[in-house]
């Protein structure tokens, strides 16, 4: 009997009915669906099958069962009305059918009835659930169910192809009250071992996996930990996803658990290792009942195979948008299964440990530039709407709910106060107020906010934390204001001349008050895909107002078009875009509309800092990096820091251990914004658990978030060249008691900067080119063109950063269309283009020098098809210099085999083979997950750090090269500062620091600083 979930709702639920499932107490009706088969061929176009409506289908002779099916496109669909018994409302009603195909079938029922004895609401009819099913090479059955509602007198299936390439549809029957049966599910509050008196092993972590969507991490589903799940990458139209797991060999399979169960799903074999899925092995509808976050234990699904089944390959595919897979466990028959493919990890031999030797005194930071590190504050968090109904109102240092927050910011070292928004939150007097997300006043009186205080708060506050060693930094979130703007001023292309206005006088006076940072922008912003390029036409049938607001927009758009006509010199008569599409037009209007966002943020930075020169311009956008699409938020990273004055190019990368990049989240997201801006400095903003119900309530919100997920966003993110962060937010964190850990984090920051990392920069091992255009125009190219992913060139820098940062291989971070950062490109031993498509001429000359003055330089899975405005060379000249055999070029797709290990091998020796002497760190982690990075202050003063995200003990061994000299090694971790030892030695040479062993604690992080005995 096969184990299903249930469906927590009363109207409409995704059904994928189980072969071997018992009948339901009452069998169910049949409907006559005609043609079910698609064998009859319609009278007058024998080409497509007789009684189905649609568009653009036709017959097909890859039939599942008979000698046609009906075949599909891309956006094209089939559906048949039948008529509804007053009997049958509020029963379910299901469809069956098989399929087969490259992409995702869409599925829904519409309802309608007779009105005066017309057809009425079937059409357009999207209120009913709609499924997405994954299509695979072999014919598979779905289903789909729904409850008919009230009012019904006849229905229409739809089926259509949604983002597929080609579909094949077959055998389609439609019954009526059909019942769904519970499912039952397996608990546990951790990982539940494998029966032992069955003597079954788990394999899964053995297989070669593979997903689609691709996952950052896909081992993370399969190290036999529950909080460390999967979350497959965002894709801008895939809504089901596959886990493929396969084995050279033939397994014997007794049977299948994972956590979580989720939106229907799946579950074939590949039983001839031909690659097909050939068996059918589970069949499941549903969600699991609860949340994993407010579970108090997991729940397993499992299904056991008796008699045992022989396969190459399990295959689960999930319907509809899937939750993530925590744990994947394939259970085999010990006997069955090679002893190789269980033989442990076996430690090299002969490799000297490292020990900690003497604890360290704190250390003085006397005049050592500290990171900024801190929290954002509301005001209500130190009670600023009691302080002002006091009267007198005392002196906001002597206001005990203030004293009390800032003796904990100093608690937890504290020297960054970011205040979101600058605002009284008095919302007594907020009644009425409509403009703004927070309606309470401005903390200072203001000739630009709606609403404001009297009196300088905000200066008071200000002063407080400057007094106490802290700087403020300040968020807003509406631009409600009192300004217009004069007729006699023009209007700004993209950004509204009032938008800009108000930022650019809000700063000033925020500037004029004591703020340190000023923001551009607003918070996690974002702009949209782009301006419209489009007229809007009056229509007489509309009213006054909506007319004149067609007449507002015509004249942005004329104003924007007048700007793109000058940017790219487009002459007298000039054409514009007519919709989004791969053109050069349409690619200059996006680059054109990125530019316009930078000049709105360059505008606010340059006012403020005329009457301020102290003062540093802050953003914070929309962390678009986990979304695979730039354009669709408007925010190109590379283009805002190069043309705008920002200090800090912030984001927040927020994330648990299971989602989009994980534990690496924080890392590569200050990377990319750090590469991106012309100062190199970033802010990013973290998050503690989301469970604010507590752990009692939420345990598994704080599972997938623990104490390393904190520290170790922290350590790792300074170990790339972070230079300030800030936890959302104070309150939370603290009544959440991981205040704590934020404070752990923060004092090894204090200790590396007290050490001098601050002016440590990355070794020059290794430049990757990381290529804006290239991901912009490959995605617009294959929008709709299923041919091919559009997320390909996101894919293959994200696993290019994962595989370096997790092996071993420090390396700095450049965007291929910012030639001037890396004039000195040549200083690099190897050079990584993780996918250059576009690349301008201009880039290539820099490459082509670094390779004459010995760099050497690899290329993955483009050639530099286009130039960096994504129109195609004639003669492209990096695809060149690959087939004059300058460049290694490696063709293999990462999706595909990214996570093989065969594939990881072969890349890591092609890595060694191309640094050669140049290689500055060697490392083992012996298949753990250990996050590396190094900075270095000189070849002989180096700060290497190390942190265990692999949820259980760790052993890795560790090279750092090294100038001949004696060295001493001092190291931090959570507890504290150590001096370290080998054999009781406490100074080493270089010979001595080639190989050393490190033995890491669960959720431990280590930052050991090389530097000469003086």
């Amino acid at each position: 009997m096969c184990l299903a979930i249930t469906v927590a709702s009363s109207f409409c639920f995704l059904m994928l009915q189980a072969a071997d499932s018992a009948p339901s107490v009452q069998a169910p009706k049949q409907v006559q669906i005609k043609n079910p088969g698609f064998e009859e061929a319609n009278d007058k176009n024998p080409d497509r099958p007789a009684a189905w409506g649609g568009y653009n289908w036709k017959s097909s002779s890859q039939a599942h069962s008979g000698s046609k099916a009906l075949q599909l496109g891309n956006f094209q669909w089939t559906d048949q009305l039948f008529s509804i018994a007053p009997e049958d409302i509020g029963k379910n009603i299901t469809v069956r059918f098989y399929a087969k195909g490259k992409g995702e079938l869409q599925f829904f029922f519409s309802h309608g009835k007779k009105v005066d004895g017309k057809d009425s609401g079937t059409h357009g009819d999207w209120n009913s659930r709609q499924a997405f099913f994954a299509l695979s090479d072999e014919y598979m059955p779905y289903s789909y169910t729904m409850a008919i509602p009230a009012g019904t007198e006849y229905s229409r299936t739809h089926i259509g192809a949604s983002h597929a390439v080609e579909a094949y549809i077959d055998d389609v029957t439609v019954t009526i009250g059909e019942t769904v049966k519970k499912v039952e599910t397996s608990t546990g509050k951790d990982i539940i071992p494998a029966p032992e008196n069955d003597k079954l092993v788990n394999i899964a972590a053995y297989a070669k996996i593979r997903t689609d969507p691709w996952g950052f991490n896909s081992g993370r589903m399969v190290d036999g930990i529950q909080y460390t799940g999967l979350s497959l990458s965002k894709h801008p139209w895939k809504k089901s996803c596959s886990y493929a797991f396969r084995y050279d060999k033939a397994q014997t399979i007794a049977g299948i658990r994972f956590s979580l169960a989720s939106g229907g799903f799946v579950i074939w074999a590949d039983t001839k290792g031909d690659g097909k899925y050939d068996k059918e092995l589970v069949m499941e509808e549903g969600y699991t009942p609860g949340g994993y976050w407010g579970s108090v234990e997991w729940p397993f699904y499992s299904r056991a195979f008796s008699p045992n089944i022989k396969a190459y390959a399990v295959k689960l595919t999930t319907f509809s948008k899937s939750q993530p897979v925590f744990e994947f466990e394939i259970l085999s028959p010990s006997k069955t299964v090679s002893p190789e493919m269980l033989a442990p990890i076996v430690l090299a031999a002969g490799v000297p440990s490292l020990e900690q030797g003497a604890a360290l005194p704190p250390v003085e930071l006397g005049s050592a530039r500290r990171y900024l590190q801190g929290y954002h504050v509301e005001p209500w968090m130190f009670d600023c709407p009691g302080w002002l109904k006091k009267t007198p109102r005392p002196p906001l240092k002597d206001w005990p709910p203030f004293q009390k927050m800032l003796a904990g910011l100093k608690e937890m070292h504290c020297n960054l106060v970011w205040l979101f928004p600058p605002k009284t939150w008095d919302e007594t007097i907020t009644k009425g107020r409509k403009e703004c997300t927070y309606k309470s006043d401005v903390m200072w009186p203001s000739q630009v906010h709606t609403y404001s205080h009297a009196d300088h708060l905000l200066k008071e506050f200000c002063d407080e934390l400057h007094a106490a060693g802290m700087e403020v930094f300040t968020q807003d979130r509406d631009n409600s204001c009192k300004i217009t703007k004069p007729d006699n001023v023009p209007e700004t292309p993209v950004i509204p001349w009032l938008t800009r206005e108000v930022f650019k006088l809000s700063g000033a006076e925020m500037a004029a008050e004591g703020v340190d940072g000023i923001p551009v922008c607003v918070d996690e912003a974002y702009f949209g895909g782009g301006p419209s390029f489009k007229l809007g036409k009056e229509d007489p049938k509309k009213t006054e107002d909506e007319n004149k607001k067609i007449i507002e927009q015509n004249k942005a758009v004329e104003v924007a078009r007048k700007a793109f006509a000058e940017r790219w010199k487009l002459g007298d008569n000039p054409v514009y875009p007519e919709k989004r599409e791969d053109t050069e037009l349409f690619r200059k209007w996006q680059i054109f509309y990125y530019e316009q966002i930078a000049s709105f943020m360059d505008g606010t930075s340059k006012y403020v800092k005329k009457s301020n020169p102290k003062a540093k311009a802050v953003s914070n956008l929309v962390a678009f990096e986990i979304f695979n699409n730039r354009a669709q938020w408007g925010v190109a990273e590379d283009i805002i820091g190069w043309n705008a004055d920002i200090d800090y190019l912030g984001t927040d990368p927020y994330h648990t251990q299971e989602d989009g990049f994980g534990v690496y989240t924080a890392s590569i997201m200050s990377k990319s914004l750090m590469a991106g801006n012309r100062k190199k400095q970033t802010i990013i903003t973290l998050n503690g658990p989301w469970g604010w119900g507590g752990k009692a309530k939420q345990p598994g919100a704080f599972e997938v978030c623990p104490p390393i997920s904190i520290i170790g966003s922290v350590v790792g993110a300074a170990s790339q060249g972070c230079q300030a962060y800030a936890f959302w937010r104070y309150y939370n964190i603290v009544a959440l008691e991981y205040g704590k850990h934020v404070g752990k984090a923060y004092e090894m920051l204090d200790t590396m900067a007290a050490w001098g990392s601050r002016d440590a920069v990355m070794p020059k091992d290794i430049a990757v080119l990381r290529s804006r255009a290239s991901e912009d125009w490959w995605q617009l190219k294959y929008a709709s063109d299923f041919s091919k992913d559009s997320i390909v060139p996101y894919i293959q820098y994200l696993w290019t950063a994962k595989f370096l940062m997790s092996k071993g291989y420090p390396y700095e971070l450049f965007y291929l269309d910012q030639p001037e950062s890396y004039k000195n490109l040549s200083e690099y031993r190897l050079i990584i283009l993780p996918f250059p498509y576009s690349v301008s001429k201009e880039a290539c000359a820099k490459i082509e020098e670094a390779l004459k003055a010995g760099s050497k330089v690899i290329a993955m899975g483009a050639r530099g098809e286009t130039d960096e405005i994504g129109s195609a060379y004639n003669d492209s000249p990096l695809k060149k210099l690959i087939e004059e055999k300058k460049i290694e070029f490696i063709d293999d797709k990462i999706a595909d085999v990214g996570d093989f290990p065969e594939f990881n091998k072969k890349f890591k020796g092609k890595l060694d083979e191309l640094l050669g002497e140049r290689k500055t760190l060697d490392f083992n982690s012996y298949g753990m997950d250990v996050q590396v990075g190094c900075l270095e202050k000189s070849p002989s003063e180096k700060f290497v750090t190390l942190i265990n995200w692999s949820g259980k003990d760790a052993t890795v061994d560790l090279g750092i090269k090294m100038p001949s000299a004696k060295y001493k090694v001092l190291m931090r971790n959570i507890e504290g500062a150590y001096e370290m030892q080998i054999g009781g030695n406490r100074e080493f040479t270089a010979q001595e620091l080639n190989k050393f062993r490190v033995a890491l604690k669960n959720g431990e992080a280590v930052v050991l600083y090389v530097s000469p005995v003086k």
